[in-house]
């Protein structure tokens, strides 16, 4: 299930990432947890910007050590979004603990 937060956000799980490149236009992935780098398995991914935070979705993991290289990845996200040249970002993680 995907969530917009506002325009140029979404949160979700991990199945969501196929609805968000395919009918959302979502042209940059952020994933928090034990994720490959690879581009989402969608017909036309390969130019999605992924970035991986490998870290355990669980109560209590700690974010914040990551925290700043993923708020630069979703700041150029929509620095891309707001220019008109990014579909906008998606940042998901697997059991919903570390979005």
């Amino acid at each position: 299930m995907i969530v917009k937060i506002m325009d140029g956000l979404y949160v979700g799980d991990k199945d969501s990432e196929h609805d968000a490149v395919a009918r959302r236009g979502v042209t940059h992935v952020l994933r928090v947890g034990p994720f490959a780098d690879a581009p989402p398995d969608v017909p036309g991914a390969a130019a999605v910007a992924v970035m991986v935070v490998d870290i355990d979705d669980v109560e209590g993991a700690n974010l914040l050590d990551r925290l700043p290289a993923a708020v630069d990845f979703i700041d150029a996200a929509f620095s891309l979004f707001r220019a008109g040249q990014s579909g906008g970002v998606l940042v998901h993680c697997v059991a919903g603990q570390s979005r």
